[in-house]
């Protein structure tokens, strides 16, 4: 059977870019986390409490002790998977587990097992901290970050999100973050990278691109170096204008970075959690039906909620510029086969803007390198990003001719010598006297 895909590309002189969009709920770039799948396995090293308690630990979705953000007024829902029947998991206010700090407010289901679930209607009296634990063992659950209702944001964090590389770590990670007013509150975490961890930030930037640091975030480091949890209280910040919008607008991305790949290691566009979003890379291989050597780079994340979609993201160093007369597109496809436009999207070429400086720079050093007409403008579908071909025409157009140097120069001694001009006349006039 084949999965329903949508296929994204980008066309110059030739076509340099496309990829497939699955949007049959595979490769989630951010969902809206209101659910929970509780598995349990082994402590590894990179749980907070390895070497304490139960030998055993709960699992959220795959992930050994996640740091769960949950939003006063907001359900959520914990489905149990096969979970033994002496690991209970529960709602508690003990950070130790074993029953203690039983807490029942907005609880449905406490001490859940097998493929029972526990739902939790957070209450406005919630506490800042909660946890999740067994009743029957210590430390087998982490934390639970309890923040005011606001705006939710959230980014899935991968190698394949890298830009304008992208990698095959095999590391994974996500980051939640709740907007009220101009405070912005992260959680989440990371595990499984490549080399010990080094630093993490919040970045200026569309999908496909590389911005500007905006804020330092400090996660607590695992034993192991290479995974860690972001606390809120250490990850607390507030706001400017200009970086709300640019929030608001998907150019706000997380990286967490290490020392095998310290460039970044893996990636996700923060957006809206109450849309489900999904990320592709754009690169020439993935035309078809063959794929070319195009050194281009881009990316693009559609987000869904209901029947609306947004698409936003970047490209850059296309082969010739942008072909208008073709344009991008969204089109209808299975993976690895061409089909009819679904959407025309729009890019913006315009002048630079924050969500594209990085980029624009890199593009305008390269323009001064070749022709103008080869010039490669960077674009979004939905917002304003670089646009250097038609400034390295306007550029090309008022630089002064080869033969102004010349000009400039031709002062002092040279006016005293006859021009060319008069001597050709001379000679002239000497040729015809002489006949």
């Amino acid at each position: 059977m084949h999965l329903p895909v949508v296929t994204l590309g980008a066309r110059g002189a030739g076509a340099v870019l496309a990829v497939a969009l699955l949007l049959a709920g595979l490769a989630p770039e951010a969902l809206a986390q209101t659910t929970y799948t509780v598995t349990v396995a082994n402590k590894t090293a990179a749980h907070p409490y390895f070497g304490q308690g139960h030998p055993t630990a709960y699992r959220l979705d795959g992930a050994e002790a996640p740091v769960v953000t949950l939003v006063r007024g907001q359900t959520y829902t914990f489905q149990m998977s096969n979970v033994g029947g002496i690991h209970p998991f529960y709602i508690s206010t003990s950070p130790s587990g074993s029953s203690a700090g039983v807490y029942t407010d907005g609880v449905s289901g406490n001490f859940a097992t097998g493929n029972a679930a526990l739902t939790f209607t957070v209450p406005a009296s919630a506490p800042a901290e909660l946890w999740y634990q067994c009743s029957n063992h210590d430390f087998m659950g982490w934390r639970m970050a309890v923040v005011n209702g606001g705006t939710p944001y959230a980014a899935v964090l991968s190698g394949a999100n890298e830009a304008p590389t992208a990698n095959a770590s095999p590391a994974t990670g996500n980051v939640t973050a709740t907007l009220t007013g101009t405070t912005l509150v992260v959680g989440g975490g990371f595990s499984g990278l490549s080399g010990a961890y080094t630093v993490s930030h919040l970045h200026l930037g569309l999908a496909g691109q590389a911005g500007a640091v905006q804020f330092a975030l400090a996660p607590t480091v695992a034993a192991d170096g290479r995974s860690g949890t972001f606390e809120a209280a250490a990850n607390t910040f507030t706001l400017t204008a200009a970086q709300a919008e640019a929030l608001a607008a998907r150019r706000i991305y997380s990286n967490i970075h290490s020392a095998a790949r310290p460039g970044g290691e893996i990636r996700g566009q923060v957006s809206p959690a109450s849309w489900t979003a999904l990320f592709a890379a754009l690169t020439g291989r993935a035309e078809m039906p063959a794929g070319n050597p195009s050194q281009a780079t881009g990316g693009v994340l559609v987000e869904i909620r209901g029947l609306q979609a947004i698409a936003t993201g970047s490209f850059a160093g296309l082969g010739s510029d942008f072909n208008t007369a073709v344009g991008a597109h969204l089109h209808l496809g299975a993976l690895g086969a061409n089909g009819p436009v679904v959407f025309p999207l729009t890019p913006v070429l315009g002048p630079t803007t924050a969500a594209g400086r990085s980029s624009g720079r890199r593009t305008r050093s390269r323009s001064r390198r070749r022709r103008p007409t080869r010039s490669s403008p960077a674009a979004t579908t939905s917002t304003s990003t670089p646009s250097t071909g038609p400034r390295a025409r306007s550029a090309a157009r008022r630089s002064p001719s080869r033969r102004a140097p010349s000009r400039r120069g031709s002062s002092g001694p040279t006016r005293s010598r006859p021009s060319r001009r008069r001597r050709r006349a001379a000679s002239s006039a000497s040729s015809t006297g002489s006949r």
